[in-house]
């Protein structure tokens, strides 16, 4: 946020707290925001709005909205407010504090034994969350909720908010598919210059407008890094100015939570595989000459070896062979049964030899892919001999001598 000089909403908001019901209409007819709500919400979207000005130090945005704001009466200079739009941050980063303090537009409510931060700052620091190739945050749409140590054992604490979304989000999330409203969690200890991964309190109840997330909050085994976040797209009302209920019910924890609710842009598997098949490759001659450098090490016996060519996820025949760029070995895994798994469970691990696989580290193996081009699909394993020829076996047999091809 532009903080210093012209781009200070701090003194600018001071003023909007000094405004009649009618002023503040006037405001937010004239930038397109909702009228609706009591004066404290309508004052809120006015700060919300001055903030994200100075977050994008847009300086000819903030300088009208101040204008409107010093002289609410009167048309300022330029009256075409900026177009509101969603901002995505690179690296699946989120915003700094200060835009995750100022940029919703949520009227905030006590829970039962805690309270939600409020507008002016004094709420907990947000997550940093560790990037995902299938979700990039966009913006907040809640503040963060702190779930925090129970001071009682065997007790249950409750947050309460009020999620009220903006007119562009609610039209956003209605028409675009892709575009989803989803709950992240973090819990300590989180460091501001590391990144963490989505973990939920071990016992957790959420409820919005009344009705149940059913979600798996746990991952494998309660295993941080293995939960992805949970949408509640479909149990949002997208009306602008509609007060949307979210209750956190969390106990038995020995750790501080961290809750917040992000506008997400969700990239599907298909987009992820186009992406790979586009990207970086293994080239086949790289494949030979590793072969052959491996066949020529006077420590090792090099013989022939049986490639599968089915997933060993799936177990059908791959489509596009994918290996991580740490694999040594040659047998491929198909990249949308593996993504498919990635994204209902995220690991992250190799099916073959359990090593890391991160997505930015795969990549299509065009020795294999050449393979399958030239095979029918009748065709499931294939004799790989040291030099990198090729020889293809029929339901797991060798193929007659009039049938077999054999390919460098």
């Amino acid at each position: 946020m532009a903080s210093a000089g012209a781009l200070n909403p701090d003194i600018v908001s001071a003023k909007v707290k000094t405004l009649m019901n009618n002023q503040l209409k006037t405001i937010l007819k004239k930038e397109s925001l909702p009228v609706s709500g009591a004066k404290a919400a309508m004052q809120t979207r006015i700060i919300n709005k001055l903030y994200s000005y100075g977050n994008n130090n847009d300086i000819e945005g903030f300088s009208r909205l101040r204008s409107l704001v010093n002289n609410p009466d009167l048309d300022p200079i330029r009256l075409s407010p900026s177009p509101s739009a969603a901002r995505t941050y690179p690296n699946n980063s989120v915003p700094t504090p200060n835009h995750y303090q100022h940029s919703f537009s949520s009227s905030i409510r006590p829970g039962s034994h805690n309270m939600a931060p409020s507008i002016n700052g004094t709420g907990p620091r947000p997550p940093q969350f560790k990037a995902s190739p299938f979700y990039s945050i966009l913006e907040p749409l809640s503040p963060v909720l702190d779930c925090k140590v129970p001071a009682r054992e065997q007790t249950r604490d409750t947050v309460n908010l009020i999620i009220n979304l903006r007119a562009d989000i609610a039209e956003r999330l209605s028409e675009d598919g892709s575009t989803r409203a989803m709950i992240y969690s973090a819990s300590e200890p989180m460091s501001p210059f590391s990144k963490v991964d989505i973990e939920f309190p071990y016992q957790l109840e959420i409820k919005i407008n009344q009705d149940e997330v059913k979600a798996n909050f746990r991952g494998l085994k309660n295993k941080p890094g293995t939960t992805r976040p949970v949408d509640v797209t479909t149990m949002l009302r997208p009306k602008p100015g509609y007060d949307n209920h979210m209750i956190v019910t969390y106990a038995l924890t020995k750790k501080r939570f961290l809750i917040v609710v992000n506008l997400v842009k969700r990239h599907p598997v298909e987009e992820l595989v186009a992406k790979l098949k586009s990207g970086k490759t293994i080239a086949k001659e790289q494949v030979v000459r590793e072969m052959i450098s491996r066949s020529e090490d006077t420590e090792i016996v090099a013989t022939s070896s049986i490639m599968s060519l089915k997933c060993p996820l799936s177990t059908l025949r791959i489509d596009v062979p994918c290996r991580s760029s740490v694999c040594s070995h040659n047998q491929c895994f198909d990249a949308s049964s593996f993504l498919q798994l990635q994204e209902q469970a995220p690991t992250w691990t190799c099916p073959v030899c359990n090593k890391a696989a991160a997505y930015e580290h795969l990549q299509v193996d065009q020795y294999v892919a050449d393979i399958l081009k030239s095979t029918p699909k009748s065709v499931d394993q294939v004799t790989i001999e040291p030099n990198g020829t090729w020889s293809p076996n029929c339901r797991g047999r060798p193929v007659t001598e009039n049938q077999q091809r054999t390919h460098q």
